[in-house]
């Protein structure tokens, strides 16, 4: 099954990649006489986002199609005296809960979106549509805030564990 979806993802982000390649040949051209700066500032970043999004889309669906090592299996009868000693450090303990966090594809595209929408402000000049901009920054300082809350449990988890 995880081979099937594999293959499933590869085959719609590189439909999905090629019909927006094409469709960005054909509709650039026309576009650019109309657009300001502003436009089309706004327009390559977009694009730029979405292109990446569906290049790590691709890049997941290769990581799902590959073989996985099959593990050999010992049978050890004698008993196993094990003593750890050692400490973790915090920037290690720190780095790691960080990687596990922000490493997900699911992050990762809510990172990019974020970045699109905030840079869609900039061509924002409805004045009308005023509380959809109020909401949208608290969207963006509550996203901006959980790294900085993130750490703040990590450092008390560290300091609160005898383990590390």
């Amino acid at each position: 099954m995880k081979k099937l979806t594999g293959w499933l993802i590869i085959i719609l982000c590189s439909v999905f990649l090629l019909l927006f390649v094409a469709v960005l040949i054909e509709i650039i051209p026309e576009m650019m006489d109309k657009m300001t700066t502003k436009d089309v500032i706004s327009a390559v970043v977009g694009f730029i986002v979405i292109i990446i999004l569906l290049v790590v889309g691709l890049m997941n669906g290769l990581k799902r199609i590959r073989k996985d090592k099959i593990a050999r299996i010992v049978n050890y009868t004698d008993t196993l005296d094990i003593n750890l000693t050692g400490r973790i450090a915090y920037i290690d303990y720190r780095n790691l809960i960080l990687g596990l966090s922000y490493k997900k594809p699911v992050s990762i595209v809510l990172i990019c979106l974020v970045v699109l929408a905030s840079l869609s402000l900039f061509v924002y000049d409805s004045e009308t549509d005023q509380i959809y901009l109020y909401i949208f920054i608290c969207l963006f300082l509550g996203f901006l805030f959980s790294p900085i809350i993130t750490l703040k449990q990590i450092k008390k988890t560290y300091q609160t564990n005898k383990i590390f």
